[in-house]
């Protein structure tokens, strides 16, 4: 019986022991004084758990309508969803904020890349090192026959990134299906954020024997692969025909006249990045556009109509970025369905910031996401929520460029500051071509089959974002 009452005693201390340790830690918060959860002071496991089923950006979302501009999501973590306080965050400059450890516990390489670099300086080193095989004109004159090509193949499957990076397409578009890169790619992009969120499950698969046990064997497999074909790229970059061409070619070149040094670990590591940030990301753009397109009837009569005039010689990204209406749904596709929906992490410089009026301290996690900012009312109007291509013409009609100006400074589907996606002119040229080509194809109406439902198509965040049932269904009507 005095057993039995010591394991009730015991578990009565260990019990007030962990809630008065709670209450202390919540007290102490700096962040106390910012609008959200309880639970939020101690733990930011509610949030881990919406990143284990992919809901990241809507939980932060459901917050954010909750609670205003400025939340706490986690005890050290903050979601920000204010234009100004955007401006803050990512501002260009070597003093600015800088990327958050979790991009490098994303990828689970063995060195940072211009992706996860978070020192400022460093960054801007390596992405000069980077930019000049990004250049829109280098994109245009390197890889605008290569998208054409591909796009003509198999205008379904559009992963041209994956040939720019490493000057071969992997087979993949000519044999129709997503082969073991891609399926490789994915896994990464999924177990690697939860890698991150989930210490143990990391751990797991790099320091014990491979268990009979799906994820574990999916940590370890998929990431080893991307770094192999990382490897590649290295081979492939280092190779004069113009066949093998690639980005790093520029940059390899460089480094052999005496800039800054890159070692082929350097250059696998940054391919390996680049494949993750620029392969299905486009993919899952068009899968999107082709799925609200084909829910309204007259924008797809509209967009066939205008690029039915384009003469087949004239497919080329210059005379495709004069058609307003097809840049209009490209534009409002990016904006309701960014690639990279989820919170683009920042940490908070020496001596804080303020944001939305209240006193941030140094160190602290701040992020935005373009799944809330792309959505606010105040900005977009009442219909923010509606995709309306139209919205991108109405400032253009009264003969101002684009939308509002506050629009502008809100629209990141391709991130903020000097870290925006280096690939920003590829994926633009490539959305441009797959979609006037697709339209030309199918010039029936296309209707949404019954398999393709809202829920199927809701955003499934593994911070790139794809379609939950991962797939799109239309039929010609």
């Amino acid at each position: 019986m005095t057993g039995g009452w010591n394991v009730v005693y015991l578990s009565t201390v260990l019990l007030f022991t962990t809630i008065i340790f709670l209450i202390f830690k919540a007290l102490r918060n700096p962040l106390r004084h910012i609008p959200g959860p309880w639970h939020s002071l101690v733990t930011s496991y509610p949030l881990k758990l919406d990143v284990l089923k992919g809901r990241r950006l809507h939980h932060i979302h459901r917050l954010h309508l909750k609670y205003g501009p400025i939340v706490r999501v986690g005890p050290t973590e903050l979601a920000v969803a204010d234009i100004d306080a955007y401006k803050i965050i990512y501002r260009a400059g070597l003093a600015g904020f800088q990327k958050d450890d979790w991009y490098f516990g994303l990828t689970d390489f063995p060195i940072k890349a211009v992706f996860n670099m978070s020192d400022n300086k460093e960054h801007a080193t390596r992405r000069r090192m980077l930019a000049p095989g990004f250049t829109k004109t280098n994109i245009v004159r390197e890889w605008q026959p290569v998208v054409q090509e591909n796009t003509k193949l198999a205008m379904r499957q559009m992963h041209v990134s994956a040939t720019a990076l490493f000057g071969e397409s992997f087979e993949m578009l000519m044999a129709g299906e997503r082969n073991q890169y891609i399926r490789d790619l994915e896994k990464v992009m999924m177990w690697g954020g939860l890698g991150y969120e989930f210490p143990m499950l990391r751990f797991i698969s790099q320091h014990l024997p491979p268990l009979p046990f799906e994820v574990t064997l999916q940590l370890s497999s998929a990431a080893k692969t991307i770094s192999q074909y990382g490897q590649k790229a290295v081979a492939a970059s280092r190779l004069t025909n113009t066949l093998t061409r690639n980005v790093f070619k520029t940059m390899i070149a460089d480094a052999e006249k005496g800039l800054p040094s890159l070692t082929d670990l350097d250059v696998s590591v940054e391919a390996g990045n680049l494949q993750i940030a620029g392969t299905d990301t486009t993919a899952n753009t068009l899968t999107f556009l082709v799925w609200a397109v084909a829910k309204r009837p007259e924008i797809q009569l509209r967009l066939a109509q205008e690029v039915a005039v384009v003469r087949e010689e004239e497919l080329n990204d210059v005379r495709l970025s004069q058609l307003p209406f097809l840049d209009a749904v490209i534009q409002e596709t990016l904006r309701l369905y960014p690639a990279v929906g989820s919170s683009l992490l920042r940490v908070v410089p020496r001596g804080g910031a303020d944001l939305c009026g209240y006193a941030i301290p140094e160190g602290t996690t701040v992020g935005t996401t373009a799944y809330t900012i792309h959505r606010l009312s105040s900005v977009w109007g009442p219909d923010a929520e509606k995709f309306r291509p139209e919205r991108w013409l109405e400032y253009a009609e009264k003969g101002i460029s684009g939308v509002s100006d506050e629009a502008k400074a809100a629209f990141n589907p391709f991130g903020g500051g000097s870290r925006s996606c280096l690939g920003l002119h590829l994926a633009m040229m490539e959305l441009r071509i797959a979609v006037a080509m697709f339209y030309r194809e199918f010039k029936v109406s296309m209707k949404v089959a019954e398999e393709t439902t809202d829920e199927s198509m809701e955003m499934e965040d593994y911070f790139v974002i794809a379609p939950k049932g991962h797939t799109c269904v239309l039929v010609a009507t």
